[in-house]
């Protein structure tokens, strides 16, 4: 019998990893990951960016993935092995939904153990309404994310909007730099919305769950990724 070669191996080995996850034993395959393995994932997911050690991967990442994905609707379209290399595409369940949705994983492996995963998701849409996040482009280019409600609460007779002159100097800044200072700020927010006493770093006095927005009279927001913080003064 011909000893089976290392590309073999390894797409057994990626291949078992998949299996597991039919199986329900999706942790199990923490046994085959290196301890300084590195993960990396589009920024817009909870998961995303890189993430260095086996801990984020079996403690973090392997327990939640069956809340997203549903592995009883996993399909191969293809897997390529070479020099320590697979390369998977595959079609997954978007878990409590009919949708499937295509990703390749890209793993490098050394000595039966996989190093590294790189992750890339193909219309990911379904994945992002399970998980209620909405991308926001910004120049034709999705740059970032952010989370929204489920729920989108619109403004009406059940759920009245006040809108008052800011009594206070605001100062807003970005990144250090002062960009905007004005004494003729507007606030909004919910009619029913008890006021509180306002802390530094905050434009609203209302709880965060139920403050709007603040807006600046005359003035846009920056376009920029840099923190912006406001302030403000008597």
């Amino acid at each position: 019998m011909a000893v089976q070669s290392e590309n073999e191996r390894n797409k057994a080995l990626v291949d078992e990893y998949y299996k597991a996850g039919i199986r329900g034993h999706l942790t199990s395959f923490a046994a085959y990951v290196h301890p300084d393995f590195t993960v990396t994932a589009p920024n817009y997911l909870p998961w995303g960016g890189r993430h260095v050690g086996a801990a984020f991967f079996h403690d973090h990442l392997l327990p939640g993935a069956t809340d997203v994905f549903d592995l009883a609707r996993f399909s191969y379209d293809n897997v390529i092995a070479e020099d320590g290399h697979v390369v998977a595409v595959f079609n997954i369940g978007v878990t409590g939904t009919d949708a499937i949705v295509k990703i390749v994983n890209h793993r490098t492996l050394r000595d039966g153990k996989a190093i590294s995963l790189w992750a890339a998701y193909f219309e990911p849409q379904a994945v992002l309404e399970k998980l209620a996040i909405k991308l926001t482009v910004d120049g034709g280019i999705n740059e970032h994310a952010e989370r929204t409600l489920k729920t989108i609460r619109i403004p009406g007779p059940g759920r009245p909007i006040t809108i008052e002159p800011n009594a206070h100097q605001v100062v807003v800044t970005v990144a250090g730099r002062i960009v905007a200072d004005t004494r003729a700020a507007l606030t909004l927010r919910e009619a029913s919305c008890a006021r509180r006493p306002r802390r530094e770093g905050t434009v609203l006095g209302c709880p965060s769950g139920q403050a709007l927005a603040a807006e600046l009279r005359g003035l846009a927001r920056p376009r920029s990724s840099a923190p912006m913080s406001a302030t403000r003064t008597r």
